[in-house]
């Protein structure tokens, strides 16, 4: 009976095959060569870089809990691990931002370790592979412009260049250089991971104090606003006129407040709100919308930082306090260097000078500014219908608009030196011109003072105030006309500009009187 068991156990443990059904029966030959395949989910290591490397791993792809085998290690991976976990936790970028608490443990199974880490992840802004790499801070800034055009609450970079920008700079540098396009100014805080790393994820979160819709609404209203307000002046003959005018449309759209806003030119503009910068800003947009050169002023009133503008007007420079004369409840007042000293504080020399013209200087002013609006564009007018009616391209670079602005304000002294006019030409061409070109006397457009002439002009001129049906009677006096051609001695005195002397007023006439009469117009 003994002998019977042990056979049958004997046979059970030869694994005899005619004891086990065929179809649950599979026999694979032994491979010396054959290597295990690695689970799928588990990292393997050899050194501390691997460790690292699979660390990292873990971190980027989310993974919070995770496992990683040794594989003949070199080193000591119970003393890496730690040093490991801390390096990737707190000096490298992506764990410093992504982690908020990483445990492991290590077990020695046989011939390998077991790492398992346990990853708590932070609530972070932008997901690790959203985030933006920069290599320079040209780059950093262009990305940073871009999310303040979109009103966006959050950028995060990746930043891989020595040198930390002063982020709060460059908002401010953008908002006072997008007045226009930017309603409000965030908050700013930034947080960079590793703190004190040159390759480091920089985490800037705007805060502002309304919603994007509510930001762009805004946006489109102070647009509004400076198109009403272009309309508003455009007709105005002077400039002076039109920053009067432009002041006048501030005025009476609010009675104003002094006091600061997050959205400045909104509340400037919109609301009746405004402290000197704002106003200051504000003025400046509606400068350049009216097409009026103006610029904005940091400086000191007193003893605390205050915002003004320098203005151009009518070929002059002066001050324009804007929230000061709005309070005041009074009208635009143009100052001068002399009103401001003991007041007002700022860099002079970096700011174009204003100084107040004593009445001979201003009526100077004052003829000049005529003959460019007046009699220099007749001239500019006739010039091209000539030049054009005979197929020509006439060019006046003197007329360039440059040197007239520039020009416009050189001290007369410079422009009439020792008597001779256009002195400053003749200096500035010293180089250039033949002695006897240089000192040459001015030579005006051609012109006859013949006694011929002037009794043929005369003569047809009667003819026409004496025909009640001629064309341009209506708008002459016959009697003063008489008086005037009474008098030959007045006919070589200038009547309107240099060129319009009695023989030429008494063509313009003639002229006027053909033209109307060929195109048949009457009065």
């Amino acid at each position: 009976m003994i002998i019977s068991l042990l056979a049958l156990l004997l046979a059970a443990l030869c694994g005899c095959s005619r004891l086990v059904p065929s179809s649950y029966t599979l026999v694979t030959p032994h491979d010396a060569g054959a290597k295990s395949e690695p689970q799928s989910d588990v990292l393997t290591v050899r050194d501390y870089k691997t460790l690292k490397n699979a660390l990292r791993t873990l971190v980027q792809n989310g993974v919070e809990h995770g496992v990683i085998h040794t594989n003949q290690y070199a080193g000591d991976v119970e003393e890496d691990l730690p040093a490991a976990v801390y390096e990737i936790a707190r000096e490298d970028p992506i764990g410093a931002y992504a982690i908020d608490y990483i445990t492991h443990d290590c077990t020695l199974i046989v011939a390998y370790y077991e790492i398992k880490i346990d990853i708590t992840f932070r609530d972070v802004r932008t997901p690790l592979d959203e985030i933006e790499y920069v290599g320079s801070e040209t780059e950093a800034n262009r990305l940073l412009c871009r999310a303040l055009e979109n009103y966006d609450d959050h950028l995060t970079l990746y930043a891989t260049y020595p040198g930390k920008p002063d982020y709060e700079a460059l908002v401010q540098d953008y908002c006072d250089t997008h007045l226009k396009e930017h309603a409000a100014q965030p908050e700013l805080t930034v947080t960079s991971y590793p703190a004190d790393a040159r390759n480091r994820i920089v985490e800037l979160v705007f805060d502002y104090p309304a919603s994007r819709l509510e930001l762009r609404s805004m946006q489109q209203d102070v647009t509004e606003s400076l198109r009403a307000a272009e309309i508003y002046v455009r007709y105005c003959t002077s400039e002076t006129e039109k920053a009067a005018l432009l002041f006048t449309y501030l005025a009476e759209r609010f009675p104003y407040q002094e006091g600061s806003s997050r959205t400045p030119v909104y509340s400037a503009l919109c609301q009746g709100i405004a402290d000197s910068k704002s106003m200051a800003q504000s003025w400046q947009l509606l400068c350049d919308e009216a097409g009026l050169t103006c610029q904005t002023v940091s400086g000191m009133r007193g003893s605390e930082s205050y915002y003004w503008n320098i203005m151009k007007l009518d070929g002059g420079y002066c001050h324009v306090d804007i929230l000061r004369d709005l309070l005041g409840g009074g009208t635009l007042r143009l100052r001068y260097d002399e009103d401001m000293t003991g007041e007002y504080y700022w860099d002079q020399p970096q700011m174009p000078a204003c100084p107040e013209d004593d009445a001979v200087t201003a009526r100077r002013r004052e003829i000049a500014w005529l003959n460019l609006k007046w009699f220099m564009v007749t001239l500019l007018n006739r010039m091209d219908r000539t030049s054009m009616y005979s197929g020509l391209e006439a060019r006046v670079p003197f007329a360039d608009h440059r040197i007239m602005e520039y020009v416009f304000n050189v001290p007369w002294s410079m422009k009439y030196q020792n008597g001779v006019e256009k002195t400053l030409l003749r200096d500035a061409c010293a180089d250039l011109l033949p002695a006897e070109l240089l000192h040459r006397k001015k030579s005006p457009y051609p012109k006859t003072y013949h006694p011929g002439y002037e009794k043929l002009l005369a003569d047809h001129l009667r003819r026409i105030i004496s025909d009640p049906n001629a064309p341009v009677y209506p708008l002459i006096d016959p009697k003063k006309a008489k008086a005037f051609l009474a008098a030959p001695k007045e006919l070589g005195r200038p009547w309107f500009g240099q060129l319009m002397a009695g023989p030429q007023l008494m063509a313009y006439f003639i002229q006027l009187n053909d033209w109307m009469g060929k195109y048949h117009l009457s009065v």
